[in-house]
């Protein structure tokens, strides 16, 4: 008898990846479909393993614009420190000693789609000032600078920000 409930839970939620009958989940599928009418970053939080990034992927492919635009992915605890703001905001040529040509960061990268920071507590405690700058306002639009330009650039990009508690 489980099993149809589930599969019926599954087909009229629209979060065929998401299983489960319990009233958790009836509330977490709840929540989802009011995030989604948002477009507002997300903090999800949870142990390892709970499924943060299932729910990220959620989010995106139910959102009926960003889905048909990218959803990358990112491990922040394993990007060094001296390459996280070039990472994420880009960088042009001659920003730093390596740096032989513009390149795009993340947020650009994802624009109109979704960027989910896996493990964004391992970010140094300086970053979350650029980060928040990025993603405070109440419109989807953001602007930032990639290293060593002036040049402002505009990125519409839900975040999703996951850490383990």
């Amino acid at each position: 008898a489980e099993g149809p409930e589930l599969l019926r839970v599954r087909k009229n939620s629209g979060y065929r990846e998401i299983i489960g009958s319990s009233s958790v989940i009836e509330q977490l599928l709840a929540s989802l479909d009011r995030i989604v009418a948002t477009d507002i970053p997300v903090w999800i939080k949870g142990e390892s393993g709970t499924g943060k990034e299932l729910i990220a992927r959620a989010l995106h492919f139910k959102h009926p614009l960003r889905r048909q635009h990218p959803f990358i992915t990112e491990n922040c605890s394993a990007i060094p420190e001296n390459l996280f703001e070039s990472l994420l905001f880009g960088h042009v040529k001659g920003a730093f000693t390596h740096a032989e040509r513009d390149s795009q960061g993340l947020f650009q990268s994802a624009h109109r789609g979704t960027i989910f920071l896996d493990e964004v507590g391992d970010l140094p405690f300086s970053f979350f000032f650029k980060l928040s700058n990025e993603t405070s306002s109440e419109i989807p639009s953001y602007f930032f600078f990639r290293l060593n330009s002036y040049s402002d650039l505009n990125s519409s990009t839900l975040s999703s920000f996951v850490s383990n508690i």
